[in-house]
């Protein structure tokens, strides 16, 4: 039973060792102060934004690797929209209904498959009724 004391002994001692040095790591880290000032905080927070998920090397790159028209293209697409943006968009937004609903029409002229005791109110030609007994 000698060894085991032993080795309780080594895992206490280790245990100390890791927590002194998470003690001294934490107060080091106590001790940083935030020296970035911004007004209203909004730079540090786009530069969180942007920094998000990439790292320091990739901002830089992706910053130098983008074309002065991507750059127009992207800051055009986040302005809000002028009158004139709006026919266009109805044009899409007609479009896409008229899409609907030729899908929903289509849709409809499936057959349909009822499961039930009871035969189904709403049965339409083609349609499928698997009788449960």
């Amino acid at each position: 039973m000698e060894w085991v004391t032993w080795i309780n002994t080594g895992v206490g001692i280790i245990g100390i060792v890791v927590g002194i040095i998470g003690w001294k790591s934490l107060s080091t880290a106590t001790k940083i102060k935030n020296t970035i000032k911004a007004d209203k905080a909004a730079t540090v927070q786009q530069a969180q934004v942007i920094n998000n998920g990439l790292d320091s090397y990739a901002v830089i790159r992706l910053t130098r690797e983008t074309t002065k028209e991507e750059l127009q293209k992207a800051i055009a697409d986040l302005q809000p929209l002028v009158w004139e943006d709006l026919d266009d968009v109805s044009e899409k937004v007609n479009a896409t209904n008229e899409q609907v609903k030729e899908l929903t029409e289509r849709v409809d002229k499936m057959p349909n498959i009822h499961v039930g005791k009871e035969p189904p109110e709403h049965l339409k030609d083609g349609d499928i009724w698997l009788s449960i007994e």
